[in-house]
């Protein structure tokens, strides 16, 4: 029984669960992508300020649209079903370990093909543990993903310009970055 069903949230000041909202599982999972696909690149953004490599930013948001339509939606359903009945809290910190997982299996041959077109295209020779540190950079970013796609997907579900507004955001970065990765000069 959902906590909406006995009344109510427990606190006030918590976000609902999937049960307590009252749409179908395809819209909480679209939101849940949604968010996930903006707070990943809101994360991808700092390591790109970080690293003070503002193009790492355009280079990630394809590679993080194309992580979310194949792995992203596969975890994402499994991940529901394996936490239905749990709790908010359970359920959101296993699918940050399964989007943390999904993350590491799918970032080592991403950086791994990487360094070695780096490598092959003449550039500096990578470090061995660049593809080790990619692929945690990878898997630590789906996780957060992940996590924030379970716990705010919900919510952001009931809020549908939320989310139309967290796609276009994505898609707008993400056509930027296929446009700049195409190499295409349009002058």
């Amino acid at each position: 029984m959902s906590r909406a069903a006995r009344g109510g949230l427990a606190d006030e000041n918590e976000l609902p669960d999937v049960a307590d909202v009252p749409l179908p599982g395809w819209r909480v999972l679209a939101a849940g992508l949604a968010v996930a696909a903006a707070v990943m690149l809101v994360a991808e953004m700092f390591m790109a300020l970080i690293l003070r490599t503002p193009g790492l930013l355009l280079v990630a948001a394809p590679v993080t649209v194309a992580f979310l339509l194949t792995a992203g939606v596969v975890v994402g359903v499994a991940a529901s079903k394996v936490t239905r009945g749990m709790d908010q809290r359970k359920a959101t910190l296993v699918f940050f370990v399964a989007g943390f997982a999904a993350g590491a299996l799918w970032g080592y041959p991403v950086f791994s093909l990487l360094i070695q077109a780096s490598a092959s295209a003449g550039g500096p020779e990578p470090a061995p543990a660049a593809a080790i540190a990619g692929t945690l950079y990878m898997a630590s970013t789906t996780g957060l993903g992940a996590l924030a796609g379970r716990y705010f997907g919900p919510w952001a579900a009931t809020r549908p310009s939320l989310v139309w507004s967290c796609t276009g955001a994505v898609a707008i970065v993400t056509l930027i970055g296929v446009y700049i990765l195409s190499g295409v000069d349009l002058t």
